[in-house]
């Protein structure tokens, strides 16, 4: 009696519908926005497999230098190595000076005609107040062209109630104080050039997922908007892009080595300069772009489960 009874009043509001016409709305909304999903994927598709990238060294300045700060390792010694073979210049900004003479060595033994320049600096003392008037003594005669912001706490953090004060005070040193005082120096640099110029700020994908290292998923999305609010006020000299990978294989980070969403340094480095000059944020690969694109699908709580699931970054 009660399905027949259900049954009954579904025919009817089916014949209401149907005879009004209204479904073919509904169809509309629906087709629209299935197109604008296709048409999302069909666009990162081309972005990710034809679009080609600018030709950095007209654009830039061919022979001029880039400064790359932080661990000259994984992504940094990629980085190295892809700029290095288009004609740039390299200076390399970083503690481990056993690492940058090495790296030195293998670009000039491979790419003769590129100057290297090494400052040795520790980014923990960014607090002090000549740390960066000492950085910017050493480079100050070079014509910088790309300032890659690469330095930054990548290590698993602990949780936030459980992290002490030194712990956090790591976080936003070497977080937020390089990528803010290196860009200011650099940037007025080339804002006297006569060619663009170029800055890239490493961040991360974790940031999209609340409820891990809250403080340090903070500051990696501090780096992000950073990038984009200079954007609209210098986009007209130097072209910003915030790179924000999510998995990729170095000495540090090898528990994800056999995930398939894993890239090698080389792969997520060769991806972001293609995007260089057109983008204002990428995620580099495709694979980081399709996860990405999945992850900004999902409502609060649904990164908040996936965050919960253990998935490192």
């Amino acid at each position: 009696m009660i399905f027949s009874s259900i049954k009954k009043h579904f025919s009817i509001i089916t014949n209401l519908f149907h005879n009004s016409k209204f479904h073919y709305f509904i169809y509309g909304i629906g087709f629209c926005h299935f197109s604008f999903y296709v048409f999302r994927l069909a666009r990162l598709f081309y972005k990710s497999f034809f679009r080609k990238g600018k030709i950095l060294s007209e654009r830039y300045g061919l022979n001029s230098w880039v400064v790359i700060t932080g661990n000259i390792d994984g992504v940094g010694k990629s980085f190295c190595w892809e700029l290095a073979r288009k004609g740039f210049h390299i200076c390399m900004i970083s503690n481990n000076n056993y690492k940058l003479v090495r790296l030195t060595q293998q670009i000039r033994s491979q790419c003769p005609n590129i100057q290297t320049k090494i400052v040795t600096a520790n980014f923990n003392e960014s607090l002090n107040d000549d740390f960066f008037k000492k950085i910017d003594m050493q480079i100050q005669d070079l014509d910088i062209s790309i300032l890659i912001n690469n330095v930054g706490l990548s290590k698993r953090c602990l949780p936030f109630d459980e992290s002490t004060d030194e712990d956090l005070k790591e976080i936003l040193v070497l977080n937020c104080f390089p990528i803010v005082f290196m860009t200011k120096r650099i940037l007025q640099k080339m804002l006297l050039r006569k060619s663009f110029s170029a800055i890239i700020n490493l961040s991360s994908q974790e940031w999209h997922f609340p409820g891990r290292s809250p403080l340090y998923c903070a500051s990696r999305a501090f780096e992000d908007m950073f990038a984009e609010s200079l954007t609209n006020e210098f986009n007209k000299k130097i072209d910003f892009l915030s790179y924000t990978p999510l998995y990729i294989s170095n000495s540090q980070h090898k528990y994800n080595k056999n995930s398939f969403w894993n890239i090698d340094p080389h792969q997520g480095v060769s991806a972001c300069l293609k995007e260089i000059g057109y983008e204002r944020k990428t995620y580099g690969h495709w694979k980081h772009k399709l996860i990405a694109r999945w992850m900004q699908m999902l409502n609060d709580k649904g990164r908040r489960t996936y965050a919960k699931l253990g998935v490192e970054t």
